[in-house]
C-alpha cells in the first residue's frame, strides 16, 4: 500500500491514506470501533446535519468511554462541531461525504500505524479517504487515538475535549485537500483551525484559547 501525505502540525503527526482494502479499520481488529456503514442506513451516534452534504457519524468502543469518560467531547459539543464544519465544507466542496470519527485507544492507533505506514508508534490522527459509492458518495474515515491527544491537550494547555475536536477539523482539513508540507501550510492550516473553532460555543472556546 502506498502511503502519501506524511503531514506534521505543531508536532502533530497526521496522515492521509488510500488503503487498498474496502474498510482499513476491520484490519484495526479487535479493538476497533463500528464498521464503516452503506450510505443512508441507520447510524448509532448519528447527528443531525443540514444540509446532509456532509454526512458524520462519530464512535468509541467501551475502553475508551469507561476511561475516559466525561473527557470525552459530548454529544452536544459534537453536534456544534459537526454543524460548523458541515458549513465549512459546503463553503469549498461540492462532493457528498460520509465521515466516520473513531475515538480510538493507543493498541488501536498503533495498528493501523503498522499496518498503513509501517510504524508501530503511537500517532495523533490518521485520516483513510475510502475512495467512492458507485453513486458517488465519497467515503472517508478518521481515527483519533485519545491517550495521544491527552498528551498534547496537557502540553498545551487545553482540555482533552478540545483537542480532540482540533484533531477532528485537522483531519477534514486534510480531506478538503489543505496541506501542511511546508511552514507556510502548517500556518494556514492552523490559521483555518482557529477559525473553525472560534465559532464554537463558549464552553468550548474558553479552553481553547489557553493554547493562543
Amino acid at each position: 500500500m502506498a502511503a502519501s501525505n506524511i503531514r506534521k502540525t505543531r508536532k502533530l503527526r497526521t496522515r492521509i491514506l488510500k488503503p487498498r482494502s474496502r474498510s482499513p479499520l476491520k484490519r484495526a481488529a479487535r479493538r476497533r470501533t463500528t464498521d464503516l456503514p452503506s450510505p443512508g442506513a441507520a447510524l448509532p451516534n448519528q447527528l443531525p446535519i443540514n444540509p446532509p452534504l456532509l454526512q458524520l457519524q462519530w464512535s468509541a468502543p467501551p475502553s475508551i468511554r469507561r476511561r475516559w469518560g466525561r473527557l470525552l467531547p459530548t454529544n452536544r459539543d459534537l453536534q456544534s462541531l459537526f454543524r460548523i464544519l458541515n458549513q465549512f465544507w459546503l463553503a469549498h466542496s461540492t462532493a457528498a461525504i460520509h465521515l466516520e470519527v473513531n475515538f480510538v485507544d493507543e493498541k488501536a492507533i498503533r495498528i493501523l500505524h503498522r499496518d498503513f505506514l509501517q510504524d508501530s508508534s503511537a500517532t495523533d490522527v490518521i485520516t483513510f479517504d475510502l475512495g467512492a459509492t458507485p453513486a458517488g458518495q465519497r467515503l472517508a474515515a478518521i481515527a483519533v487515538c485519545v491517550p495521544v491527544a491527552q498528551n498534547y491537550a496537557e502540553r498545551y494547555g487545553v482540555s482533552l475535549r478540545a483537542e480532540l475536536q482540533r484533531l477532528v477539523i485537522h483531519g477534514v482539513l486534510h480531506l478538503l485537500g489543505y496541506d501542511d508540507h511546508t511552514a507556510a501550510g502548517k500556518k494556514r492550516m492552523r490559521l483555518v483551525e482557529n477559525k473553525i473553532l472560534s465559532k464554537l460555543p463558549a464552553r468550548i472556546l474558553h479552553s481553547i484559547k489557553k493554547a493562543g
